[in-house]
């Protein structure tokens, strides 16, 4: 009986598809004088890669601090992709189709709500997330906990988050569903006035359709076939990261990443920051990151067809990638805490992807 009607629940939810427009309306209309300090930011990106790929991404966000204890947020993300090139999926991770060269484009709607309340040394967490695309969409709540330590010089923090995800891809007949259980742990820790270090560990059980439904592979004979792959998917991540502060109004950030998955796929992110105040209100940031991974263990450069699985997924094939960028911030005289923001980012991949991102970011304190 438990059983059953946790999946009706589970249905009715995935059946609902409301809207989280409302939520985020409302967060936006609040305005309590007491405590009332709201963050207002606009930011867009613009990702321009070859061959073949643009990407337009504005996120519009949101932040009140109701009280000393209570905090909500909401963002609103588009992303609009457009291809030029069939196929692109063997160097970008975007949808790739066998047959004649088309251009397409797709649009991506995000709905972010959340809300944060401090209780003595403990902070509780809850959000919703709904990400909505004409061959994809995701609804996902969360739940967050987190404890301070040794005069809050310690924090540890843990936090869960399921999504309910249908795949409508376009060489599907009928839509699928999929389940994702999100886990993460860390733990920050202040080692002196100067610097700070966090231990971070995440776990991630996927389950049901895990292929996009718009790729199809042609076999050695030339016949096309679907992508096939596992049900079951584990992903697990440790991470570590190193903030310290120079006498020279210079931030140093390290971070180290390993990932590794049940698909024998795993891979190493090392990336640095450097944060140089020029003035009180204009600061530098550099960045350099690099990323490696094998290959799932059952891709292959060609398929006869009687192999369990098939894919041409670019996120499972071994590639290496390098990004570099800059980032200026500038804080106006006159506006409090508001800034602005542009950046230029740099991204390569040793598999022929490469291109120029820019950003720019508004952000209004009042």
């Amino acid at each position: 009986m438990a059983a059953t009607r946790s999946m009706f629940v589970l249905s009715k939810f995935r059946r609902r598809r409301y809207s989280i427009t409302g939520i985020v309306i409302l967060l936006l209309s609040m305005q309590w004088t007491a405590f009332a300090d709201s963050t207002v930011g606009l930011m867009t990106h613009y990702y321009s890669l070859t061959p073949g790929l643009t990407i337009t991404k504005p996120i519009l966000s949101y932040e009140n601090i109701l009280s000393l204890q209570t905090t909500v947020n909401a963002k609103f993300t588009v992303d609009r992709v457009e291809t030029n090139y069939d196929g692109i999926d063997s160097i970008s991770g975007a949808s790739q189709f066998t047959g004649d060269l088309e251009s397409s484009v797709d649009t991506r709607q995000e709905y972010v709500a959340g809300i944060s309340h401090i209780k003595g040394d403990w902070t509780f967490n809850a959000g919703y997330l709904q990400s909505i695309e004409k061959d994809y969409e995701s609804f996902s709540p969360s739940i967050g906990l987190s404890k301070d330590f040794n005069r809050r010089n310690t924090t540890l923090s843990m936090g869960y988050a399921h999504n309910f995800d249908t795949v409508n891809g376009r060489f599907m007949e009928n839509k699928k569903s999929k389940d994702v259980d999100n886990y993460s742990l860390a733990l920050t820790q202040v080692l002196s006035p100067t610097s700070i270090m966090q231990l971070g560990y995440t776990l991630q059980n996927n389950k049901g359709y895990l292929s996009t439904g718009n790729r199809q592979i042609v076999l050695e004979n030339n016949l096309i076939f679907d992508e096939f792959l596992p049900s079951n998917r584990i992903r697990q991540a440790v991470g570590i990261r190193y903030a310290h502060w120079l006498a020279t109004q210079t931030a140093l950030h390290f971070g180290y990443r390993f990932y590794q998955d049940d698909w024998a796929l795993s891979s190493n992110t090392i990336e640095v920051k450097a944060y140089q105040k020029l003035s009180k209100r204009l600061q530098l940031r550099g960045e350099i990151r690099f990323y490696e991974q094998n290959s799932a263990d059952f891709l292959k450069s060609s398929y006869t067809g009687m192999e369990q699985y098939l894919t041409s997924s670019s996120s499972l094939k071994a590639f290496t990638s390098r990004l570099y960028g800059l980032k200026l911030g500038y804080t106006p005289r006159y506006l409090g805490r508001s800034q602005f923001q542009v950046k230029y980012e740099r991204y390569s991949q040793n598999s022929g992807l490469e291109g120029d991102i820019f950003m720019f970011t508004a952000e209004l304190v009042y």
